[in-house]
């Protein structure tokens, strides 16, 4: 969808409102929309990211663990 590819700034913190806005500046990493539910969903954990060859780290050493983490799945069938 054309409206979803872009770079997006993700500000978050405990106890505030979260901020998700597009910027113009170089993407710390890049993903399909496909891989972004399964990171997102929490079926996978960014532990899995260097071994998805669709996703691009562009910025070497970030913890993208703190955006990526696992998360009970109890859907029994991927698809």
């Amino acid at each position: 969808m054309p409206e979803n590819n872009h770079t997006f700034l993700l500000d978050f913190a405990p106890g505030r409102e979260n901020l998700v806005e597009r910027t113009e500046g170089p993407a710390d990493i890049e993903l399909d929309a496909g891989n972004l539910a399964v990171l997102l969903g929490g079926c996978r954990g960014a532990d899995s990211i260097a071994m998805t060859p669709d996703i691009r780290v562009n910025a070497p050493g970030i913890d993208l663990s703190q955006v990526f983490y696992r998360k009970p799945c109890h859907i029994l069938d991927l698809f």
